[in-house]
């Protein structure tokens, strides 16, 4: 097996393209840059916290049970009190030119006043974070309830697709895994957003970025079958074993190279994090929607009109060249080929033309899977609610809804249908072509058999 520090090495362009992104320092925010703010802070924390003669006042349970400490309680007072006066003022307007992350350096207020540096009518972060009002020591209730939504949903997918996938399935273990790494990464979300503290917050980053990770791998084994299948291949079986474990090797070694950059920087670099997210995330959705426009203009099959025994001796025979065109059929047809679908056309031209025409070309049954279109769904939702992160508004709704927040509630139906609308039907389909599994049931039949594992989804 060659190194990953061998510089021909894919693996090694990966890990040097990581390892020289540059970091990004982030600054304070307007909020706790405030002096107004911080002489709220230094008074609570003197009266409160750090007297000598009395002894600190004790603070609620709940408070106590989610780490919130003195100091804490005073920040988060002092947050709260100054912005909830600021909103009773005029709204500022900024001169031509000007923008407020500079107003803290020249406040309009004068110098010792309580307001000092906040910048009238308008709601600032504070420390990277808007003034979110707390629930019980919860600090982000609503995110908190949405991240609980989200682990439920692949929780329940779990518990479905442990009925669906037939067991002895090459991938069944990374279908499942899916779920898996998607309830640890919404865990790890919950508990960020139930308390902001260092480590939490790098937990819950470092588990959304184990699992874009994990797709993306999940998404090669899958789309260029790298697993043992009867499905007609042009590359052998053991090159394409030898080629999954590079892969695994190389997406391992970008997840831990990605975890020990952000972990022993001076500061967390939050920019280098959301690009790294979103590069794997955009990544995995070409993948899939790639294969999807390959698969769409093939003939259509449906699980009871797929005749196994056909596919399977025709697909016995495997030659080591590249045939001049996949097909399946011993009788020549002289019917006309069927005319490329606007996607088709589409994806036909350009740079993308070259992963658009080796997915079926490497991999191919000749036959359009009856869900083909699932993985639009969700992935084009993704992107929808993924650009909800964008509008960072200040929160509303007695300050608890913000964009992160609404985020979170998208992406509540996304596991589910990813996971059962689409995981689930691709891996009774891809089980057919698998020696040694059963065909799935028909199509009643597998609705009869999700109803009744939806009723119990905990056996």
């Amino acid at each position: 097996m060659r190194s990953i520090f061998n510089p021909s090495s894919p693996a090694y362009s990966i890990l040097a393209l990581i390892l020289t992104f540059r970091a990004q320092i982030i600054g304070c925010s307007p909020g706790d840059y405030s002096p107004g703010y911080q002489r709220c802070v230094n008074y609570c924390n003197f009266e409160n916290c750090y007297t000598v003669d009395k002894e600190p006042k004790q603070l609620p349970f709940t408070l106590r049970l989610f780490h919130w400490t003195c100091t804490d309680n005073c920040a988060y007072q002092c947050m709260h009190d100054l912005t909830q006066k600021v909103l009773k003022l005029p709204r500022a307007v900024p001169k031509p030119g000007e923008t407020f992350e500079g107003w803290w350096d020249e406040p309009d207020w004068e110098p010792g006043t309580e307001l000092e540096g906040l910048p009238p009518g308008r709601i600032v972060q504070f420390h990277g974070k808007w003034p979110f009002k707390r629930w019980h020591g919860i600090q982000e209730p609503l995110s908190a309830l949405f991240s609980l939504l989200n682990f439920l949903a692949y929780a329940l997918s779990y518990r479905i697709m442990k009925r669906l996938i037939p067991t002895n399935w090459p991938l069944r273990n990374h279908y499942l895994g899916v779920a898996i790494v998607g309830m640890n990464a919404w865990i790890w979300s919950i508990l960020f957003h139930c308390r902001d503290k260092p480590w939490t917050e790098r937990l819950d980053y470092f588990s959304a970025a184990a699992y874009a990770v994990y797709g993306l791998y999940v998404s090669g084994v899958r789309i260029f079958r790298l697993y043992p299948t009867q499905a007609r291949h042009y590359i052998p079986l053991d090159q394409r074993l030898y080629i999954g474990s590079q892969l695994k090797l190389i997406m391992s070694a970008t997840f831990l190279v990605h975890i020990a950059f952000l972990s022993f920087g001076e500061r967390f670099n939050y920019k280098y994090n959301m690009a790294f997210n979103v590069i794997v995330g955009v990544l995995t959705i070409l993948l899939w929607l790639t294969w999807t426009a390959s698969h769409s203009h093939r003939p259509l099959k449906s699980f009871n009109n797929l005749d196994h025994d056909a596919i399977s001796a025709s697909q016995s025979e495997r030659s080591d060249s590249l045939p001049p065109s996949p097909s399946h059929s011993s009788e020549p047809s002289n019917s006309p080929p069927p005319s490329p679908s606007p996607s088709h056309a589409f994806l036909s031209s350009g740079w993308f033309s070259l992963l658009y025409e080796s997915i079926p070309a490497i991999t191919d049954t000749g036959i359009q899977p009856p869900y083909v279109s699932k993985p639009i769904i969700p992935l084009v939702c993704l992107i929808g609610a993924g650009s909800l992160e964008l509008l960072d508004f200040p929160p509303v709704w007695n300050m608890s809804l913000d964009a992160h927040a609404l985020w979170h509630l998208a992406t509540f139906p996304l596991g589910w249908i990813w996971c059962i609308g689409f995981l689930a039907q691709d891996a009774q389909w891809e089980s057919r072509f698998v020696e040694g599994i059963t065909p799935p049931a028909s199509r009643s039949e597998r609705k009869e058999d999700i109803s009744q594992k939806w009723q119990r989804p905990w056996l």
